[in-house]
């Protein structure tokens, strides 16, 4: 028997100075292996960062919090504490469609404020031509200078979570159980858990998780047009960086991390839609032949 290959993707994040500009744009695939998303800042504009915000817990959950979705918002938060918190917005694939390579559109990426309202756009990501694998996303706030390359390492064939080593820790993104889903009102709950290895008496090791960060997918904040049965669709994404912000800088680039790994997740979603679409089709076409 032999065993299942790992997949690996690779995530380029550069953020640049407003005044920096790539001369050229990221290069094709070589293969079918790597997946490659940069990052880059274009020009400044008011920071999207939570640290500025009050928490989106207090704020979503108290006696003042007039928006239709507050009670919606804090239900959503159960079992995170965010501090910073976007709406990805992208139809997807649905159940029902040929599969098709996706449209080149960009996927914007808007804060959401406190009272749980959609705010200015943060970022938008960008595909070159309709059939390449290489997107940018482009930071709409200039004021962190960075460059770092991430490896996306399937675990198999047998799960769809991915895992990710960083500078800033391991992580892992992974589809959330039943229950999970059922505690905070989500179709769909995709969660990033950062991963530690404790060790223990007796010279046995224990790996722990925290929450970092989670995309929510249902009636409220699903992507408009879009169904609970549709493949990479958008949703809020929330996140908790309290454990970066004591080091300067830190914060905005594990924001871009977050943002990054996610798009690439729904990317995934996508094409394993189309995957299966493919399957089924050249299955009618071998068994009416």
């Amino acid at each position: 028997m032999t065993s299942a290959q790992t997949h690996v993707e690779t995530i380029s994040s550069l953020l640049l100075q407003p005044s920096s500009r790539r001369s050229s744009l990221p290069p094709e695939y070589a293969d079918d292996d790597g997946e490659y998303v940069e990052l880059s800042g274009l020009a400044p504009s008011t920071n999207t960062s939570a640290e500025s915000l009050p928490q989106y817990e207090a704020v979503a959950a108290g006696p003042e919090a007039s928006s239709p979705s507050s009670s919606s918002a804090a239900a959503a938060t159960a079992g995170l504490h965010a501090t910073h918190v976007f709406q990805i917005e992208t139809h997807g694939h649905p159940l029902i469609a040929l599969p098709s390579p996706p449209k080149p559109l960009p996927i914007p990426v808007y804060s959401v404020l406190p009272t749980g309202e959609t705010g200015p756009l943060a970022y938008e990501s960008l595909r070159e031509t309709r059939r390449s694998g290489n997107c940018v996303l482009v930071q709409l706030m200039g004021e962190v200078a960075c460059e770092e390359a991430f490896e996306v390492h399937s675990k198999g064939y047998h799960t769809r979570a991915q895992n990710i080593r960083t500078r800033f820790g391991t992580f892992q993104w992974r589809y959330a159980s039943r229950a999970e889903r059922k505690a905070i009102g989500a179709d769909s709950l995709i969660v990033l858990d950062v991963i530690t290895t404790v060790a223990l008496a007796g010279g046995k090791q224990e790996e722990r998780r925290r929450r970092v960060a989670q995309l929510v997918r249902n009636d409220e904040f699903r992507t408009e047009g879009t169904r609970g049965s549709t493949a990479g669709n958008g949703g809020r994404l929330m996140m908790d960086l309290r454990d970066w912000a004591d080091t300067k800088g830190e914060v905005q680039q594990m924001e871009v991390f977050v943002v990054a790994s996610c798009i690439t997740m729904l990317k995934k979603e996508v094409d394993r839609r189309r995957m299966n679409q493919m399957i089924v089709i050249a299955a009618g076409v071998s068994g009416g032949s």
